[in-house]
């Protein structure tokens, strides 16, 4: 099932706006929105927007750890309407816009180039 921006608003200010604030601007390690161009920088906020470089990433944390007092405790689909809330408050995505497993891995992400493969050769894969 799809689901939509305008879901996610209502589940986010039953079970997320405590910490996250009502548009996401909690307070330092709780915000969720602003901090674009802040990495790097002396007073950079790492957020959904400016820090996470997948949406998936997003929805993953989101399904296994939100909210912080009963992680799991809600279905995929709401997940994927809070999520879809969050990046709308980003910015990143509009409104109307669904997000499944298809569309989500198709949102682009500000930061998406901003990590690198670490280079360091006592961390690479074991297959």
């Amino acid at each position: 099932m799809a689901t939509e921006t305008v879901e996610g608003k209502e589940i986010f200010e039953r079970r997320c706006a405590k910490c996250h604030g009502q548009k996401g601007e909690g307070a330092d390690d709780a915000a969720l929105v602003g901090g674009i161009g802040s990495l790097g920088k002396p007073k950079e906020l790492r957020t959904v927007g400016s820090f996470w470089p997948h949406a998936p990433g997003v929805w993953d944390y989101v399904n296994r750890a939100m909210p912080f007092k009963e992680p799991g405790s809600m279905t995929a689909d709401q997940v994927y309407a809070v999520v879809a809330f969050i990046l709308n408050l980003n910015g990143l995505v509009e409104v109307q816009d669904e997000m499944n497993a298809k569309t989500l891995p198709k949102v682009k992400m500000p930061n998406r180039d901003g990590f690198v493969k670490d280079p360091r050769p006592d961390v690479k894969a074991k297959r």
